[in-house]
């Protein structure tokens, strides 16, 4: 245990539980979990804290709202596309729907991988259950402090030689994922008018 505590991380890491919630109100739909700085943090908060696979079912819930994710970042940086940080970043998203052994699989090595420093470039890891009654889908980002294409390949690289049944990812700019979002919330906002 003393030499888990000794193996400190390059940065301090922040584990993060997400809520449903609107376009506009996102900075409210998280809660901080815990923060760990050593080996020995990072398992005491891992093994503790329910497993990736009840986000995945839909069966996580944290003061009577369903965690529809979890997200771990570097402290410095939060887990929102307004960070200045993710602003001028870019992630790897698998769109797929998952099943449970992978989409698990997936999350426990890339965190492994990135807050060991084996995924260049990385500054949060997201697992995301995207399920309602019209659709089905579970996904993984891997967010990147950079959108040029050698160092988001570098990272792409390192993805697949973690995990080799790594799923197809697409790789999007935050900018323009913000760019879609509020025109989403625009085109839905005009169309209200018209049902009501």
């Amino acid at each position: 245990r003393r030499l888990a505590e000794e193996c400190e991380f390059e940065t301090p890491w922040s584990w993060y539980a997400h809520y449903q919630c609107g376009s506009t109100n996102y900075a409210a739909s998280y809660v901080k979990v815990g923060e760990f700085r050593n080996v020995a943090e990072f398992w005491y908060l891992f093994n503790r804290m329910p497993s990736v696979d009840a986000v995945h079912r839909g069966s996580l819930r944290v003061k009577d709202q369903r965690v529809v994710a979890y997200s771990l970042f570097r402290s410095h940086v939060k887990p929102e596309w307004e960070d200045p940080i993710n602003n001028a970043g870019s992630e790897w998203g698998c769109r797929e729907t998952l099943d449970e052994k992978l989409f698990v699989g997936l999350w426990r090595d890339y965190v492994l991988g990135v807050i060991g420093e084996q995924i260049p470039h990385v500054v949060g890891v997201r697992a995301i259950n995207k399920s309602n009654r019209n659709r089905q889908m579970h996904k993984v980002e891997i967010w990147m402090d950079c959108t040029d294409t050698k160092r988001t390949q570098e990272c792409r690289r390192c993805l697949t030689s973690l995990n080799p049944s790594t799923p197809r990812f697409t790789h999007m700019l935050h900018q323009e994922k913000q760019t879609q979002a509020i025109e989403y919330v625009q085109k839905r906002s005009r169309r209200r008018p018209e049902l009501e």
